[in-house]
């Protein structure tokens, strides 16, 4: 409605800043044998921002509608909770070979509630007609990361002069964020102070999946020279594998695209998006690459470098030697 329009809405709350309530829970069990040996443990941290009326929280719930998503009291990360899993086993077939296998887990989960807000008139900071600063515009997104490691590899000691150890590990990652609107989106009326202003490009929608690989194999020679010196020779072969929605549709000219309507841009066939001013747009796929069309029209006068991070195979040799005084 009409009135001053600050830069900040007045219930967003940074996350150190915010009341909260957090809980932290540690455990682990191990078990020992003659020869082997059993460990698994489980940390969860929840952290809870979304309290009624603590702190400077508002008392009352600012959704717009009910029914949409859980009562919310600030806008900003609501929670943010995680949860590792991991086991570890060792087995030692004799002093001078053992084998030892782990495995971890890992979730993570936020919650964040976030408001559309543009005033009409930037010349003027106020809100002098409707849609620029009302609840039926805020949107919520909730954030999943999930993680296992796998490594497993055997120790050997040989001659009492040779070390000898080798493993292999997988860390394999995955992203997922959905994002949704929270008002109501038939609201469209010029002039209606709660006008629904989320479609086209600025629509609230999933993003895409991201995905991350890391394989490693590792070789560690030692060998006891005297009491005091021993030559180290290592290799490692690492192999990255990455896919993210951010960077990996990057191009070095990313300004050969149309805007969602009007006249194409010439040269460059493709839009942006469809349906400019639908709630649920649909994005083009792009002819270039794998991926839906990103960029910017007003791009085309910029060449961009180094912005992705391809995946790449990597093989490290090293020698050392270590002196023990």
């Amino acid at each position: 409605t009409a009135g001053i329009f600050p830069a900040d809405h007045p219930c967003g709350r940074r996350f150190d800043e915010a009341a909260r309530l957090l809980d932290r829970v540690d455990t682990l069990v191990q078990y020992n044998a003659e020869k082997l040996t059993l460990s698994g443990g489980f940390q969860t941290i929840q952290q809870d921002f979304n309290r009624r009326g603590v702190g400077s929280n508002s008392h009352d719930p600012l959704n717009f509608l009910t029914g949409t998503t859980k009562p919310y009291y600030l806008y900003g990360a609501l929670k943010d909770l995680s949860y590792i899993y991991t086991f570890d086993a060792t087995y030692a077939f004799s002093p001078a070979v053992s084998l030892f296998a782990e495995y971890t887990h890992e979730r993570y989960y936020k919650r964040t509630i976030s408001r559309n807000r543009s005033p009409f008139a930037t010349a003027a900071r106020f809100c002098s007609a409707g849609g620029c600063d009302s609840a039926n515009n805020d949107w919520e997104s909730t954030y999943r990361d999930l993680f296992d490691t796998y490594a497993a590899g055997a120790d050997l000691y040989l001659r009492k002069k040779v070390y000898l150890t080798t493993y292999y590990s997988l860390s394999a990652g995955k992203g997922l964020v959905g994002s949704r609107f929270l008002g109501d989106s038939t609201r469209l009326t010029t002039g209606d102070p709660d006008k629904f202003i989320l479609v086209g490009a600025s629509a609230a929608v999933p993003y895409p999946n991201t995905t991350t690989r890391i394989h490693e194999f590792t070789v560690v020679l030692k060998y006891k020279l005297t009491a005091n010196l021993m030559p180290k020779l290592e290799y490692s072969y690492q192999q990255f594998d990455n896919k993210d929605y951010q960077t990996s549709p990057m191009t070095p000219y990313m300004g050969c695209i149309s805007p969602a309507t009007g006249t194409l841009v010439n040269g460059c066939p493709v839009r942006m998006l469809t349906g400019s001013t639908s709630p649920n747009p649909t994005f083009t796929p792009s002819p270039f690459y794998p991926y839906s069309v990103v960029g910017d029209t007003s791009s085309a006068r910029y060449i961009f470098l180094g912005a992705d991070q391809p995946s790449h195979h990597v093989h490290i040799i090293s020698a050392k030697l270590e002196y023990r005084f």
